[in-house]
């Protein structure tokens, strides 16, 4: 009788090795590491599935922050304000922040120079001189008569697609960054000697760079991870210049 139950013991014996994954074959292989990642891959990510809209009151502002590595501390901030006064109109604007030194975007160079241009104002009447001067940065002139006072670039977070590849070896940076802003301009009057007017106007809206109204995107992120990075990114629609919908935030699950 002893003899009969052997067959019953083997295969348990044989069971409970799978099981504890004593047979070397039979381990569950982790994704290898190649220090880059596809955006939009979702089987080599963590994701979280965020939904919110950040909308603020007038005047007001709404922030909303991320734990993107889910380890307790949160990562990226995104907030949108609405600025102004009663009577005076509303500034509205949107930006994206990383929050702690683990953390960066995905960044490229992009132009941003600065101009210039003045003009004389000869429709005043009487013995004043009125001039008229104006400053902005930006990726191109507003107009022919602008000089150019300085020529450079900027480092801004890359809006990517579905379908990209990120690589650790990018140029990634920590931000805070203006996705949307609302153009104003502040007027200052100089005096220059008797009779002699400036007036200064220093305009702050550069739309060359930002992303565009109800543009679904990515921007992607890499996270310090001991010697190592995770790759991922974080999905946004900007649906106007200070409302933004959050998608998702996705890093990648194993190293």
């Amino acid at each position: 009788m002893k003899y009969a139950r052997f067959p019953f013991i083997v295969k348990l014996f044989f069971f409970l090795m799978i099981l504890t994954g004593a047979f070397p074959g039979c381990k569950k292989k982790t994704r290898e590491y190649t220090g880059s990642i596809v955006v939009g891959d979702y089987s080599v990510v963590m994701l979280q599935k965020i939904g919110y809209t950040i909308q603020p009151g007038y005047p007001g502002e709404n922030r909303y922050e991320m734990d993107a590595n889910k380890d307790g501390i949160q990562d990226l901030g995104i907030s949108c304000y609405n600025g102004g006064s009663p009577g005076g109109g509303s500034l509205p604007g949107c930006r994206i922040a990383t929050l702690n030194s683990d953390i960066q975007l995905f960044v490229v160079d992009r132009p941003d120079s600065s101009f210039f241009f003045v003009s004389h104002d000869t429709t005043r009447s009487g013995d004043s001189v009125w001039y008229f001067t104006r400053t902005y940065n930006g990726c191109k002139r507003k107009s022919v008569k602008d000089s150019l006072v300085f020529a450079g670039t900027v480092s801004i977070p890359e809006i990517v697609f579905s379908g990209t590849t990120l690589n650790k070896d990018f140029k990634w940076m920590p931000v805070d960054y203006t996705m949307a802003s609302t153009p104003y301009a502040q007027t200052t009057v100089n005096f220059g000697g008797p009779n002699e007017f400036y007036v200064t106007v220093p305009e702050v809206e550069n739309n060359c760079n930002r992303p565009q109204i109800g543009q679904d995107m990515y921007y992607g992120i890499r996270m310090k991870e001991g010697d190592s990075f995770r790759l991922g990114w974080i999905r946004l629609k900007l649906e106007g210049k200070g409302t933004v919908y959050v998608e998702e935030v996705a890093l990648e699950s194993n190293l």
